[in-house]
């Protein structure tokens, strides 16, 4: 028994596939866009706003580093690479996923603070 054959018809791996791989370009396109518009005006930017770009680059790497495997996968209707991939693409998951998710709960706590001083009562 192979562990790494794909439980999925080969119908719904290929769909599978091709919807992560509209998800990559659109999440490559869109996190560039948002890193060069980031570079452009880089001087004006305020440190909260850094945040958005630091989520950028924790989205971009998930992107680059673990979409691609995984569309291959799909295409293949079986893991490829076996465990040493395996282990590759759950440490680059959990890497990134750890820095999103970091990155969101500073931004929501930023986001807080600043709502909490838009709404007290000036002296």
């Amino acid at each position: 028994m192979d562990v790494y054959a794909s439980a999925l018809s080969p119908a719904l791996d290929i769909g599978t596939g091709c919807y992560l791989l509209v998800l990559t370009v659109l999440s490559i396109v869109g996190n560039l866009l948002v890193l060069i518009m980031a570079f452009r005006r880089s001087s004006r930017m305020k440190p909260p706003e850094l945040l958005s770009v630091n989520l950028a680059v924790t989205d971009l790497g998930t992107a680059i580093t673990m979409y691609p495997l995984a569309i291959a996968s799909a295409w293949s209707h079986h893991w490829l690479g076996g465990d040493v991939s395996c282990i590759y693409y759950g440490l680059a998951g959990f890497f990134f996923g750890i820095a999103s998710i970091m990155n969101l709960t500073i931004l929501a706590i930023v986001r807080f603070v600043v709502s909490l001083n838009l709404h007290s009562p000036s002296k």
